[in-house]
């Protein structure tokens, strides 16, 4: 499942730099892994189409309680549109968990969300991104979060111009 040999370093480390991705246009997952492609970012990235899918991930409930197999994501990427529960629900229920809450999330909103985006900050959220989602705009803000990110290739593989993300898919 976690399989890029362009790292150099265990398995487990791999493991710990996960994406989620909570949305359910599968357009969306499609241009978020071309993002992390060409911009030869390496995490794995899960998808969840539910609010409730999102949370049990997150929280690791039900078929998502193997830590080896669903670990902890670094980041989190939050469609404002996610089905079921809701968005801003899954982003407060996510800041009072004391494991959860010092994650990174990034909230992908339409360019009528305005409102929405300003409650999203409110309640937690690191940063927002337009959809659609812009490999650019995406490479800039994983770059600009606190605390820095360190996924990109080792040297040898940009040297030969080769990146295997790897997409998990997690229906829901």
């Amino acid at each position: 499942m976690l399989n890029n040999p362009l790292l150099p370093c265990p398995r487990e480390e791999v493991a710990k730099r996960v994406i989620l991705f909570a949305g359910d246009e599968e357009d969306d997952a499609l241009l978020i892994r071309q993002a992390l492609e060409k911009s030869r970012l390496i995490n794995s990235l899960y998808v969840m189409r539910t609010a409730e899918n999102a949370l049990a991930y997150l929280n690791g409930e039900g078929g998502f309680s193997d830590r080896s197999q669903y670990p902890v994501p670094e980041l989190f990427l939050l469609d404002l549109k996610l089905p079921g529960l809701g968005a801003l629900a899954v982003l407060r229920k996510l800041r009072q968990e004391p494991h959860l809450k010092r994650m990174r999330v990034v909230v992908l909103a339409g360019w009528e969300q305005t409102a929405q985006i300003n409650q999203a900050l409110e309640a937690g959220a690191n940063a927002f991104l337009f959809k659609p989602v812009r490999t650019e705009r995406f490479l800039d803000t994983m770059l600009t979060m606190k605390g820095g990110w360190v996924w990109v290739n080792s040297p040898q593989a940009a040297q030969n111009g080769s990146s295997t993300n790897t997409l998990n898919v997690q229906a829901g």
